[in-house]
């Protein structure tokens, strides 16, 4: 299996951070994870590549948890609470997870 993490980080602002990760996985599909921080909270989340969710309105509900209540502590209990709920073609949600969880930790790590 082919999997690489690609990391970036970015200062935009004496409190606020831009932070990247991406990856290939197996299926040659790719997946993106964005993550805006802001006083050590989620300003901005996105969720971007060569994939599908279904159904949308539950992989949309995902990003809002995320984006209201995601920290490094309670990503892996949110990301379980929507593992049976959404489908993914191309990706699965670890892949999700393992991305974000890079994001937060490449910000903790300035």
């Amino acid at each position: 299996m082919r999997r690489s993490i690609r990391a970036k980080l970015g200062i935009t602002g004496d409190d606020m951070a831009r932070i990247e990760a991406s990856k290939r996985v197996k299926s040659g599909k790719s997946i993106k994870v964005e993550i805006e921080m802001e006083n050590e909270r989620i300003k901005d989340f996105i969720i971007s590549g060569d994939f599908f969710a279904y159904p949308l309105e539950q992989f949309e509900e995902l990003q809002r948890e995320v984006l209201e209540n995601g920290t490094a502590e309670n990503i892996t209990s949110i990301i379980n609470e929507y593992k049976k709920k959404i489908e993914f073609t191309g990706i699965n949600i670890q892949d999700i997870e393992d991305l974000i969880l890079e994001c937060l930790t490449k910000h903790h790590s300035i």
